[in-house]
């Protein structure tokens, strides 16, 4: 055999060895990509459920919570509605505010008319007012 052709022969027989060698790098390396796709696709499903449970958790307590602020808000409506029933609209006259009212109005008249006169009413009135500061208080 001639020299060429043994060498020929061997980078023959070399190029067939490295060809295995790289299908079987090639095939190590597919199934290092499955399991690593593998391993990703099943931390995604993981990941997926978990988030799926959270959403699930703030769901429900989202839930309770808007029940409990409607709850309050009618809570609130009706204090708020009994409150103004009972304290802004009066249900019966109140006959001391009316005629607390009607001295204030005529006070108020007199001081425009007389202001000299005006001045002995407030002086009566700062008779009276402690007249009843002497007097006992009734705390209701």
């Amino acid at each position: 055999m001639e020299f060429i052709t043994v060498i020929s022969f061997a980078v023959g027989i070399i190029s067939i060895v490295l060809a295995i060698v790289a299908m079987l790098s090639a095939k190590a390396s597919e199934k290092a990509s499955q399991d690593n796709f593998e391993k990703t696709q099943k931390m995604m499903h993981d990941i997926y459920d978990k988030t799926k449970d959270a959403l699930a958790q703030i769901d429900k307590k989202s839930e309770v919570i808007e029940n409990v602020v409607q709850r309050n808000q009618d809570q609130l409506m009706s204090t708020v509605t009994n409150l103004l029933n009972e304290v802004v609209i009066p249900k019966t006259p109140d006959n001391n505010s009316e005629m607390g009212l009607a001295f204030m109005q005529s006070l108020m008249a007199s001081m425009v008319q007389n202001p000299d006169g005006a001045k002995g009413q407030v002086e009566l009135i700062k008779t009276l007012m402690e007249v009843a500061n002497t007097l006992p208080q009734n705390n209701v």
